[in-house]
């Protein structure tokens, strides 16, 4: 069985080497999720990119940095999403004149205003 593999095994298996690996796949054995490693092999130039940026104290290490860009994909992904959504609602001819639009922002923006002089 391979080290990835493991998270197949019981939980309560134990080797030093790997304790606190061991220590999260069994919290995530326990709730029911099963965590899997990926190893990725980055060109040299985004290898390079990321190891600079832990150099520079940016992130503590190149795992962060690599999952902080991940994050950043989803945002934009997300936000792909929404955009696509928007054309279909205008391709449907389901649009807010603007009175209605700023209408609501005011009021969101009023809800925010008391709820922040309320703290």
């Amino acid at each position: 069985m391979s080290e990835n593999d493991s998270y197949n095994a019981s939980p309560f298996a134990y080797n030093e080497n790997q304790a606190s690996s061991r220590c999260v796949r069994t919290l995530l054995y326990v709730l029911g999720k099963r965590e899997k490693n990926m190893e990725l092999n980055l060109p040299a130039e985004a290898n390079a990119f990321v190891k600079g940026l832990v150099a520079q104290g940016k992130y503590q290490n190149e795992e962060e940095a690599v999952v902080d860009g991940i994050q950043l994909l989803m945002g934009r992904e997300k936000l792909r999403n929404e955009i696509q959504e928007g054309i279909n609602q205008l391709d449907r001819r389901e649009s807010w004149d603007e009175e209605t639009v700023f209408a609501e922002v005011d009021a969101v923006i009023a809800e925010i205003e008391v709820s922040q002089q309320s703290k």
